[in-house]
């Protein structure tokens, strides 16, 4: 089976979580915000489907592919099955145009302390944007 690509985060999470809260209706602002390996994948989406979602937020993020590398344990295996080994950055470039607004947090730590504290900060970011 080969590395499912990002994209059912944005077809279907997001209809998945207005069928379950009714208070999300298709005007509502979506947001994706991520932690390490997970902001890669926020700053990411964020930067390809510009259209989606009102900002973005990575915190202590990876930006490139490569970079998981350092965090799974058979690379090798996961670039052969990867339909995409590309960059935030690439997206970026891409989508300049129609990029929304977005917050690279990767000023501190790789901890839970670190992280709860800027997450509040890229709340606030996302306040501004909804």
């Amino acid at each position: 089976m080969g590395y499912m690509p990002m994209g059912w985060i944005v077809d279907d999470v997001i209809e998945v979580m207005k069928e379950q809260y009714q208070e999300i209706t298709d005007e509502s602002p979506i947001f994706i915000a991520g932690l390490s390996m997970g902001g890669f994948g926020a700053l990411r989406l964020g930067a390809k489907y510009p259209t989606v979602f009102k900002a973005f937020s990575g915190l202590s993020s990876i930006t490139h592919f490569n970079q998981i590398s350092e965090f799974v344990a058979d690379f090798e295996q996961l670039k052969h099955d990867a339909l995409e080994q590309d960059s935030v950055l690439e997206w970026i470039l891409e989508n300049k145009e129609t990029i929304s607004p977005f917050r690279f947090d990767c000023s501190g730590g790789h901890t839970w302390e670190y992280w709860s504290e800027h997450l509040a900060k890229t709340l606030l970011f996302f306040n501004k944007y909804s």
